[in-house]
């Protein structure tokens, strides 16, 4: 009897696959280049040398009481910093006064102070600083009567005392002291009644609560 011999198709007999190449040496090298190189940017990166930015100080516009925010980003292992950035945000006195001259079209003007407490206020022990003023709402309608009922020069003089970093403990206090609303006044009338009233122990009283005795 005789046997047919079995064979495998070309495409499936070993001796017809192509022989494995031999790996070059130069492949090597460059695959250990190329590892080299994305090792030595990420060391050099600046995300291995500086810390992540952090908040340094605040400032106020003393026309509008718009906020800046700064920002630094500083070296690791050192207090140098490579790079200052800020960010502006409204607040309750700067949204009461859009619209209003002269907050509608100035050049701003800053007033800049030491790191503070970004939620300062009587509540948790800390002192009243001028971002609580800004943000306080008796205040922010306080200012926004002055522009709406008085002329320019009074409205100059009581935004400066408003966003004097010196005020800043006592003008919300002295306002609910004289009984100035915390909504303010709807009309002129009534305004202008308590404005006669309070006017000047308002001032006086925010002299005598600032001055060294």
């Amino acid at each position: 009897m005789s046997h047919s011999s079995f064979a495998l198709p070309a495409e499936t007999d070993p001796a017809a696959l192509p022989a494995p190449r031999p790996s070059s040496p130069r492949s090597h090298r460059s695959g250990w280049i190329i590892a080299g190189i994305l090792g030595a940017l990420l060391l050099c990166s600046p995300l291995a040398f500086t810390k992540w930015p952090h908040y340094s100080a605040t400032a106020v516009c003393k026309s509008c009481g718009l906020r800046k925010d700064f920002f630094d980003w500083d070296l690791r292992f050192s207090k140098s910093t490579i790079h200052r950035f800020t960010t502006e945000s409204p607040t309750a006195i700067s949204q009461a006064l859009a619209g209003h001259q002269p907050a509608q079209r100035h050049e701003h003007d800053w007033t800049a102070f030491a790191a503070i407490p970004l939620t300062g206020n009587e509540a948790d022990g800390t002192p009243p600083n001028l971002l609580y003023t800004v943000e306080a709402p008796r205040v922010a309608r306080f200012a926004e009567n002055l522009a709406t009922y008085t002329n320019s020069d009074t409205q100059t003089k009581w935004r400066r005392a408003i966003l004097d970093p010196a005020y800043a403990a006592v003008f919300a206090p002295s306002l609910r002291f004289m009984r100035f609303p915390e909504s303010g006044f709807a009309d002129a009338a009534a305004f202008d009644r308590w404005w006669r009233q309070a006017q000047f122990p308002l001032w006086n009283r925010l002299r005598e609560l600032t001055e060294p005795d």
